[in-house]
């Protein structure tokens, strides 16, 4: 993450070491969604709490790798393999 007013970076974990996040998107609250490709998961970034909320696929053995937030309704909508 990048402080746009300082240019200071930082690095935060995933929850699970090798999850292989990409194709992340931001919703309207700030809070960065995640495919956890290689679990089956989703994660959910609050920005301004600092923590993470993992949500279970119904697949476990999906691979999720992409998705986006509905701007007017909040749905997730997420698409893999």
């Amino acid at each position: 993450m990048i402080d746009p007013e300082s240019g200071h970076a930082t690095d935060q974990a995933m929850p699970h070491k090798n999850s292989g996040p990409h194709r992340m998107t931001i919703d309207a609250h700030d809070r960065l969604w995640i495919p956890e490709s290689g679990y089956g998961r989703l994660a959910m970034y609050d920005i301004a709490k600092k923590t993470f909320v993992e949500y279970n696929l119904p697949d476990p053995d999906t691979f999720p790798y992409s998705l986006r937030v509905d701007g007017a309704t909040g749905a997730v909508w997420i698409c893999g393999d």
